[in-house]
């Protein structure tokens, strides 16, 4: 096995073991508890009002139970011990979890960290991998608000209620969707609440429509949102083209930069290890971002539930996969689109070839890069 030359963020919850009044909350460690409001709390937390430490979490009888997630990692079950096992973290009280799944409407999860010092971090769960999760990513982009933004607002709204003021602060969380939901609710809850929040942290998660964004007078209240993106970050990025705080070098390529597994972490430092975005993303993003705003808004209703069911009907199973085999699977959408009407599939071939040099480009550099069979030449082709 070749020797990994990089840090993440398992190895700094394996390794970082100093109190919170010794070493200060960091961005690694919100990263770690974002990463961690991805797993099935159900199983410890079957009612919003119960409550658990970290510590007690280490059951063997309910570990595998609660890593079971829709697109789960090698690496899970290391950080899972890691982080019940940190006396770092060990006396940190969870609670509050809730989960909402409606297929093809709303995919929604938060759940809650108080820290000894009476911190209190607030965590929105991403995208979980389904189509239902990622449809509602897209819809981000016409819609909003949409249902998990709008039970997010009331999430955050609820919860901060346990305690009229937190000595150490509020901190609102989370990765990918959960990203934008953390900077949504905070945007849109009562000003009782909003007050007592410090700092919204997103990370890699898209951004607010335009619209949206002056009604809610983001450019007045963003002083207090730390965003977070990876290099090759493209989701990211929508809507934020100009609004990061920081770059992440990122280990890998494109969606799989998307893991917080492959950011890049200073351990001397306990920070992100700072990287440099190459012109060919932003070229690609500006794109994307370009396409939405000048797109009516039936014209990008048409587009999210185009995309929808071209994905869905790709035989791909989650977003993770169409990840891993990224030639393949672009095709398999390829495909997909000639099944659309005339002047829809002419939208998205021009869409798709602009989106395949791009991914071409890094898959050249890729080193598990896939093999390209013989049949999809012919398609390959048509998109040069």
């Amino acid at each position: 096995m070749e020797e990994k030359k990089y840090s993440n963020i398992t190895d700094y919850v394996s390794s970082e073991f100093r109190s919170f009044s010794a070493l200060p909350l960091n961005e690694v460690d919100l990263a770690a508890f974002a990463k961690f409001s991805y797993f099935n709390f159900q199983v410890y937390l079957p009612k919003m009002e119960n409550s658990i430490r970290l510590k007690d979490m280490y059951d063997i009888s309910k570990k595998e139970a609660f890593l079971k997630i829709n697109a789960p990692s090698d690496e899970d079950e290391r950080f899972f011990n890691s982080i019940t096992g940190n006396p770092r973290y060990s006396n940190i009280t969870v609670l509050g979890f809730k989960d909402t799944f409606e297929k093809d409407v709303e995919q929604f999860s938060a759940v809650s960290f108080l820290l000894p010092n009476d911190t209190f971090i607030v965590a929105f769960r991403g995208t979980d991998s389904t189509w239902t999760g990622w449809k509602e990513d897209f819809e981000m982009a016409i819609k909003a608000p949409i249902n998990s933004q709008k039970e997010a607002t009331e999430y955050l709204n609820y919860i901060l209620t346990i305690k009229r003021k937190f000595k150490n602060g509020v901190y609102v969380i989370g990765h990918s969707k959960g990203g934008n939901l953390a900077v949504y609710s905070y945007l849109t809850c009562n000003a009782k609440q909003a007050n007592k929040i410090t700092d919204v942290y997103s990370f890699d998660g898209p951004g607010i429509n335009n619209e949206l964004a002056q009604a809610l007078r983001f450019s007045e209240r963003k002083g207090i949102i730390k965003k977070f993106v990876p290099v090759q970050s493209i989701i990211g990025q929508i809507y934020d083209v100009d609004d990061k705080y920081k770059v992440v070098e990122a280990n890998d390529l494109l969606l799989k930069q998307h893991s917080f597994y492959n950011w890049k972490v200073d351990l001397n430092n306990d920070c992100f290890i700072t990287g440099i975005m190459s012109d060919n993303t932003k070229k690609n993003v500006r794109f994307l971002n370009e396409w939405i705003v000048n797109a009516s808004y039936d014209e990008k209703e048409l587009i999210v539930e185009t995309i929808y069911q071209v994905l869905t009907g790709t035989e791909v199973p989650t977003m993770a996969q169409l990840g891993k085999h990224k030639i393949s699977s672009f095709i398999k959408v390829y495909q997909q689109i000639g099944k659309l009407d005339p002047k829809t599939k002419k939208q998205f071939k021009t869409i798709l070839k602009n989106s395949y040099h791009f991914l071409k480009d890094f898959n050249k550099e890729d080193k598990e890069a896939e093999e390209i069979s013989s049949k999809d030449e012919e398609i390959i082709k048509e998109l040069n």
